[in-house]
């Protein structure tokens, strides 16, 4: 399977909802944190590097 790196962001995200909807709110040393944090790191990463790699579309994948 191909995915470019705008679905692969679009996947990551989606997780990281669905493990946002897992967590227990009440209890922070939930796996679930865990998982958001380094979805949320991952994420972020990854869009450094792709404008890094692509200056040339400065805006695209800002918005979360």
């Amino acid at each position: 399977m191909k995915m470019t790196n705008e679905e692969v962001i679009g996947q990551l995200e989606s997780l990281r909802s669905h493990c946002e909807d897992f967590a227990e709110k009440e209890d922070p040393e939930d796996i679930y944190h865990y998982d958001i944090a380094a979805l949320t790191i991952a994420i972020k990463t990854l869009k450094k590097t792709y404008q890094e790699c692509n200056p040339s579309r400065p805006n695209e994948n800002k918005s979360k």
